[in-house]
Parts: structure tokens; C-alpha cells; sequence
């Protein structure tokens, strides 16, 4: 579900702001601002990034002890599932923040997402819980920004719709389930889920805005179960999918992505890492794909590495926890 994230310490999503340009005359942007480089006959492009952090988001993310000289980097991630590529460089830490980087088109295939962060790079565990400690920790991030060396599937995230509905007063599937809290729609081009503002206070908890407290607990435990129960079926639908396919050969990835509904495909791109963490991520695509033609998948995928999956991407647990701290177990 891409509507929320959650972190078990403050962060500042999208905060970071990214933009990418080049030299190159004759350039356009897609709707969403994408770089399209397909339209165009080149050997090699320079793209050069310049990346704006807002003194704030230190002033928020740190505790005073560390605003003097901050433990964080600033770097620029970049990767192509499609390349099977994936890398990073620091960024300058004195204001001046931004680089160059040059791709030579024979090298890259599809889409190249590009995204500025700050980590964290100590160690600092006598901090107050709301700060980030471990280094690693990833504290703000841009939108993504993205390269188009081929025409896209579809852009990662745009597979899922979020509407509301009061379900008593809907199409008859719906008025079955008035009492429920969401139904999942997958009859569309894009997968949606619908909530139903028909359920007292639902719409008002699920839009709340607060950082704490009862309400906002109850909100992210209640998003937390949603999360899990659309992932489970849109990750089992897509997985069947596949394996109803020709298949063809594993290490053509596009052959076998081209017999998948659009947004099938993105699910699959996206979640191919996720489901094999202990693996490249660059390979996730055809070792998924591997296994699914072998006998007894579903074991394996559906029952351990799907419901791992979700949990680890979302910590779906953390809706548990955080009630338990708000409310306590008396």
C-alpha cells in the first residue's frame, strides 16, 4: 500500500528536494517529470543532480547535542531493475549539495530511479526514543526522480488507488459488506481499494493528521491491517498470475512480464527484491521467476516469503506495539 510509511523514529519523507537536468537540447519530461531519453539517439548523457536540503530538517531530526556537527551524509541512490544495477554516492555535507553522473546508453535498459537521502552514520544509542540512533538509519528522502532510457511498463507505485465509498449506498458487491471496512477492487486497469465512510468515525481516524496519541495509534494500527490484508491478495493474485504464464525463459524477464496485466507488472518489479532479501537484488526478477516453475511454489512463496515480505517492508507490527504503549495492557 503506498499511501503511508511508518518509522519507529521521526523522519522527514519528501522533504529533500531533487531535480535532475542536462545539457542535452531536445529533452522532454513525461507528466511526472521524468527525463525521457528514448526519443532521442545518443551514446552517452552527463545528468547532473542538484539537491536542496532545508536547515529544518536537522534542526527537527536531530537532538541538540548533534545540530553542532551533524552524524548524517547526504547521498544519491540510483538503481534500474531492468539494468540490474544499483548504486550510490555521498553527497557534499557543507550546503553545496549535488553531482554529475554519466550513463552510457548501451549499459542501461528501462528505468533508472534516482532519490536524494539522509542517513545517519553514528552510533548514538543514549538518545531520546523519537530520534534516530543506528547509523544507517534513514532519516529524510526526496521523491523519486527518473531516468526513461525505454518507454516504462509502468511507474512503480502507480498500480494502486485509494477511494472511499459509503458502502450502503454502492454497487451491490459493496452493499453486501456495508459493515466492512474496505474491499479490495482488482476488475480495474488499477487495483483499488475502497474504504467505506459508511463505518462511524472511520473516515475521520483514517484522515487524521496527529503525530500521537490515541487517535493517531488507532489510525496507523488500523492502516498497519490494511496494508497486510491488500498486500497478501494483490501479491497472491500477481504470483498466480505468473504462474499461469508460458513462462519462456527466466533470463529474458521481459518476455515473461509481457504476458502480465500492467499493473501485475509493477507489483512484480517492485516486490521481486523484497521477496528474496538474502539475494542480489539485481537477480530477484529471474530467480523469482525460476522458482515459480518449479513444483510446490506456493509453499515457499505464498505461506513464508510473502507474509515476511509485508512485514518487513511495512513493520506491520509496530501497529501492535504502538497501541500497547498508548493504552498499556491494564
Amino acid at each position: 500500500m503506498s499511501v503511508r510509511e511508518f518509522y519507529p523514529f521521526k523522519t522527514k519523507p519528501e522533504s529533500i528536494h531533487l531535480e535532475l537536468a542536462t545539457e542535452e537540447e531536445g529533452i522532454r519530461r513525461s507528466s511526472d517529470g521524468s527525463l525521457i531519453l528514448y526519443e532521442i539517439d545518443i551514446d552517452s548523457i552527463t545528468i547532473n543532480a542538484s539537491v536542496d536540503i532545508p536547515q529544518d530538517i536537522f534542526d527537527d531530526l536531530l537532538d541538540k547535542s548533534e545540530q553542532e556537527e551533524p552524524p548524517v551524509q547526504a547521498i544519491l541512490t540510483y538503481k534500474s531493475i531492468e539494468s540490474r544495477y544499483r548504486n550510490s554516492v555521498n553527497l557534499k555535507t557543507n550546503g553545496n549539495y549535488g553531482c554529475s553522473l554519466k550513463f552510457n546508453r548501451n549499459d542501461w535498459r528501462g528505468v533508472v530511479e534516482l532519490q536524494a537521502c539522509l542517513v545517519r552514520v553514528t552510533d548514538n544509542t543514549g538518545l531520546p526514543m523519537q530520534f534516530a540512533n543506528k547509523s544507517g538509519a534513514l532519516m529524510a528522502w526526496s521523491e523519486p526522480c527518473r531516468i526513461l532510457f525505454d518507454e516504462p511498463r509502468l511507474p512503480p507505485g502507480d498500480y494502486l488507488k485509494i477511494i472511499w465509498k459509503d458502502f450502503a449506498e454502492s454497487e451491490e458487491w459493496l452493499r453486501r459488506q456495508s459493515d466492512h471496512l474496505f474491499a479490495l477492487d482488482i476488475t480495474e486497469e488499477i487495483p483499488v481499494i475502497i474504504l467505506n465512510q459508511g463505518i462511524h468515525g472511520a473516515y475521520q481516524v483514517l484522515n487524521n493528521k496527529s503525530n500521537s496519541g490515541r487517535i493517531a495509534e488507532i489510525r496507523d494500527a488500523t492502516f498497519y491491517m490494511i496494508v497486510h490484508q491488500v498486500w497478501s491478495s494483490l501479491l497472491a493474485e500477481t504470483l498466480t498470475s505468473l504462474s499461469e504464464t508460458r513462462m519462456g525463459d527466466e533470463d529474458n524477464v521481459d518476455l515473461v512480464l509481457d504476458e502480465l496485466p500492467g499493473w501485475q507488472q509493477g507489483v512484480i518489479i517492485d516486490w521481486a527484491p523484497k521477496l528474496y532479501p538474502e539475494q542480489n537484488a539485481d537477480e530477484s526478477l529471474s530467480l523469482l521467476i525460476s522458482a515459480i516453475r518449479q513444483n510446490n511454489w506456493s509453499r515457499d512463496l505464498l505461506y513464508k516469503r510473502l507474509p515476511e515480505a509485508i512485514q518487513r517492508q511495512y513493520r506491520t507490527w509496530s501497529g501492535f506495539t504502538g497501541l500497547i504503549q498508548e493504552v498499556g495492557t491494564q
